[in-house]
């Protein structure tokens, strides 16, 4: 499974502006320059902007406050990726170099690209917190306090967060499994602070670029009262000119002008002014259109390095924007989306979403292929290799998930947190270099005690493909660490070899040169259990470059 993260959009942008200017654009935008936090994420940045032809951009690292270097954005990452002879002793500010990804300092009056790392979904609910037991230690809340990513407005003594895409109904749930409601605007002050926080700092072109608040006509048709979510009074209004409209009766919702038109805010008569509009309008994810054609296992694994997964579609209208959005954006006349029959004869969405919706052409899908892909010109979908390679497009979700809540203890203070083992598993890398990426991660290439492990092991980095070639399989972290003067076999994390699975005649050091292990996660034919070496190790040489390598990490809960 994949270890719980902060789940970002990234916004590449090439218009070169000096460093300050990059981070308030950034911060309009809701997020901050680029942090990186691992070797993955500074590959998958790399290879984003080598596909835009961007050769430096922007990283949010600098010492503009502080005598050594930190991320804009606050993150403790001790990750980094300086090029040889860097950082030097005046630079202030860093450049990514896309052509192998490392660090250059750079001065930070200097305009270069740059990228945006925005949070693209909601946290997610929490359980109400069980009663303190008797001589635990409570501490109250401080006046004034806001939580972590809250901004706090001292005229109402209230806090405020605003979030990423969704209707009226999932805006005001995300709300309250925040412990509140759509803000309620009672003063010309608390409307302007409230604009402010939620403005993207760039022209809207349509309603749904704007910014819900928590006015609705709760009872419509019945009554055409306009109410707030939280029951406070109707005590302050600012609705724009000819607003509300109610056009074609279907506008029963409130959103602010949080952005304007032009250059020039006075300009724009909608500017801070609340409008009507339909409750329903959504856009259900923050999407990625990624011209990279890539086998589909390779483009869910992208997705999920950005916190989603392939996309999956809950009806037409969707089907049809992503379609009409991937043609403009030009990423080729078709794409993957999350649609695919690995584990099973049934077609099912990699995001684990129902299937309620298809497109299918006539004829389609056929009877041997097991991924889908759909067509930038009329969303036609047609079923296709997994092994064959397309652009593809990822939607990283902000429906808020389900929680089930655990039962509260009967007595005693909570206990000491546990561990248990997270698996992670990235593609195409040598053993010594996974082996880093796994420790840049806080782990090591995966350890193996169990035939229970050794088979979730093989499973997550199954592709689901015949393979061809042994590169085409999973490292593992077993390693002739001192060869040649031993032969042992140890694991990268120091855990004792109290488990193996050798596949027949394995290892054998073909031509001497085998000192690292690949696990055999595919099979050979449509019978598992014809191919003896299926879910069992074979000795490789170390420099091979391999599909896939699992990382292993203690988690604490």
């Amino acid at each position: 499974m994949m270890e719980g993260s902060i789940r970002r959009c990234y916004k590449f942008v090439s218009d070169p502006q000096p460093f300050y200017l990059a981070e308030e654009a950034c911060i309009s935008a809701g997020g901050h320059v680029a942090s990186v936090s691992s070797g993955y994420e500074n590959a998958m940045l790399t290879e984003t902007l080598q596909s835009q032809r961007t050769r430096y951009s922007y990283i949010g690292l600098n010492k503009l406050s502080a005598p050594s270097w930190s991320w804009s954005d606050g993150s403790n990452s001790n990750y980094t990726n300086w090029a040889a002879s860097q950082p030097n002793a005046t630079a202030t500010c860093a450049v990514m170099n896309s052509v192998d990804g490392t660090w250059t300092s750079v001065a930070c009056n200097a305009a270069y690209p740059y990228v945006c790392a925005i949070t693209a979904s909601v946290p997610a609910p929490t359980c109400p917190p069980c009663p303190t037991p008797g001589g635990c230690p409570t501490f109250p809340p401080a006046v004034g306090h806001c939580d972590s990513g809250w901004a706090y407005f001292d005229k109402t003594d209230s806090c405020y967060r605003y979030f990423l895409w969704a209707t009226f109904d999932n805006a005001e749930m995300f709300c309250m499994s925040n412990g509140g409601h759509l803000a309620s605007i009672h003063s010309d002050e608390e409307n302007v602070f409230v604009a402010d926080i939620s403005k993207a700092g760039v022209e809207y072109k349509k309603e749904a670029d704007l910014t819900w608040i928590g006015l609705k006509q709760a009872d419509y048709p019945t009554s055409q009262a306009w109410t707030w979510t939280d029951g406070t009074p109707l005590d302050y209004l600012k609705w724009g000119p000819s607003q509300p409209d109610d056009k074609r009766g279907k506008e029963h919702c409130a959103q602010t002008h949080s952005d304007y038109l032009g250059r020039i805010p006075a300009k724009d008569n909608n500017y801070q002014h609340w409008d009507d509009c339909q409750c329903t309008i959504e856009m259900r994810a923050c999407y990625k259109f990624s011209a990279d054609a890539l086998p589909f296992y390779m483009a869910e694994e992208a997705c999920l390095n950005l916190g989603g997964h392939l996309i999956s579609f809950a009806g037409g209208l969707e089907n049809a924007m992503v379609a009409e959005t991937a043609q403009q954006q030009n990423i080729g006349s078709s794409f993957f989306i999350g649609l695919n029959k690995l584990n099973g004869n049934a077609w099912g969405y990699t995001d684990g979403q129902n299937v309620t919706y298809t497109n299918w052409a006539s004829g389609e899908p056929s009877a041997t292929s097991t991924c889908a892909i759909s067509s930038s010109a009329d969303g036609i979908w047609k079923s296709a290799s997994c092994s064959s390679s397309h652009p593809y497009v990822c939607a990283i979700s902000t429906i808020v998930p389900t929680v089930t809540c655990p039962p509260c203890p009967t007595a005693g203070c909570p206990a000491p947190p546990g561990e248990k083992q997270l698996h992670r598993y990235f593609l195409w890398q040598n053993f010594d270099n996974a082996e880093n990426i796994c420790k840049s991660n806080g782990g090591h290439l995966t350890s193996v005690h169990s035939k229970e492990e050794n088979v979730f092991v093989s499973t997550m980095a199954m592709s689901g493909n015949t393979y061809t070639d042994s590169n085409e399989l999973t490292w593992v972290g077993l390693k002739q660490m001192n060869y040649p003067s031993s032969k042992d076999w140890t694991w990268t994390d120091g855990t004792p070899v109290d488990f193996v699975a050798w596949a027949p005649t394995q290892p054998d050091d073909s031509k001497g040169q085998e000192h690292c292990v690949e696990l055999y996660c595919d099979h050979t034919g449509k019978d598992p259990a014809k191919d003896q070496n299926y879910q069992r190790w074979n000795d490789m040489p170390c420099s091979t470059n391999m599909r896939s390598f699992v990382c292993k990490k203690a988690s604490i809960h």
